[in-house]
């Protein structure tokens, strides 16, 4: 999912957050565990982004 650029997904705040919703529900159907793991990874992406917003870097 990394290499294929699914898990680049709009960020919270962005005024996407249907689509980014949408896109972990259709994970959800598709594999629950592995949409588990993929959200854990696009919110730990989303914390980075803010971050480095935050800091400036």
């Amino acid at each position: 999912m990394a290499a294929r650029g699914e898990l680049d997904l709009p960020l919270p705040g962005s005024g996407r957050t249907r689509t980014r919703w949408e896109t972990l529900t259709r994970w959800a159907q598709w594999d629950l565990s592995l949409a588990r793991l993929a959200e854990g990874h696009t919110d730990a992406l989303a914390i980075l982004a803010e971050l480095e917003v935050h800091v400036g870097g």
